[in-house]
């Protein structure tokens, strides 16, 4: 299994439930069945004479669906083939994965931060009331912000900061910059900027996408603020960071003058990038754990 030999700086056991025999495809194919799986989504999913609020708990593995293969696919960005291989046995010697290979994950799992997918549809929202005293703490739910009733920005928060956690990961930065230098592969600054591209320069949506929307850039600034000032990252990477937080306040000094809409959230963006330490990084919410039952590895 190729995936399962590519270099992660996690867990090795974190990718345990990726399918396919190309995990790029495969994360396509799984986003086609998750979506088909929301479209159908209804009361039907529970049982009768059974709280509606339950919905949720169905509702989260399925919101959730793509999660390994799309961690499968992150780890192909930066990654590379090889073996525990000893002296004499002849096994192939590592080799970094191809640019075309990387250019191909990097573009599936950005599609993964698009509003449209990240926002649920609001009939699956009218479908789930605030849950029942007795039902408090119970199942893997969705993080909430909003008190009693259902939180579908938290929900696509904790989904985002999922990928995000891969995409800035300081291990897989530094790989990024040494492969660009060794075998001209894609680098940190073409990961980045194609993130940034992706988030915080693709058109804006309305409604509850565009919140969410907001919300994706505002982390994606999260990460890069943190990724800047890791003890981990090489001086390389920090100089791209550091760049691209002067190109990113340029271009909020910008937008803030043609969306007045939007002066609070370019604002923000622009004081935090100039008081980097300044204003804590926000803890984001995390996603339901997904694993089984006992099954407590670290994936840090």
């Amino acid at each position: 299994d190729a995936d399962a030999r590519t270099t992660s700086g996690f867990h090795p056991k974190a990718h345990l439930w990726d399918n396919g025999n190309d995990a790029i495809d495969e994360l396509k194919n799984v986003i086609r069945v998750r979506q088909k799986a929301i479209d159908q989504f209804s009361e039907n999913a529970i049982r009768f004479h059974t709280p509606m609020a339950s919905l949720e708990d169905v509702f989260v593995p399925v919101y959730n669906y793509h999660r390994y293969q799309l961690e499968a696919t992150c780890k192909l960005i930066g990654g590379m083939n090889y073996s525990y291989s000893i002296r004499g046995d002849q096994q192939d010697k590592p080799q970094i994965l191809p640019k075309a290979t990387q250019e191909k994950a990097l573009q599936a799992v950005l599609d993964c931060l698009s509003p449209n997918l990240l926002t649920m549809p609001d009939k699956i929202m009218q479908l789930i009331p605030p849950r029942p005293p007795m039902y408090y703490g119970v199942g893997e739910l969705f993080a909430k912000r909003t008190g009693m009733s259902f939180d579908p920005v938290a929900a696509a928060e904790a989904l985002t900061d999922f990928e995000l956690s891969f995409l800035f990961n300081p291990e897989r930065a530094n790989r990024l910059v040494q492969f660009k230098a060794q075998a001209n592969t894609i680098g940190w600054d073409d990961v980045l900027d194609a993130i940034i591209t992706k988030t915080w320069k693709a058109p804006m949506q309305k409604g509850l996408k565009g919140e969410v929307q907001l919300q994706t850039q505002q982390m994606v600034l999260t990460w890069l603020l943190g990724l800047g000032q890791s003890d981990q990252a090489n001086y390389i990477v920090r100089s791209i960071c550091f760049d691209r937080l002067q190109t990113l306040k340029q271009y909020a000094a910008q937008m803030q003058k043609s969306h007045i809409s939007l002066k609070a959230h370019y604002s923000y963006a622009m004081e935090r990038i100039n008081k980097p330490k300044d204003i804590s990084l926000p803890q984001h919410k995390e996603m339901a754990p997904g694993a089984p039952i006992g099954c407590d590895f670290d994936e840090n």
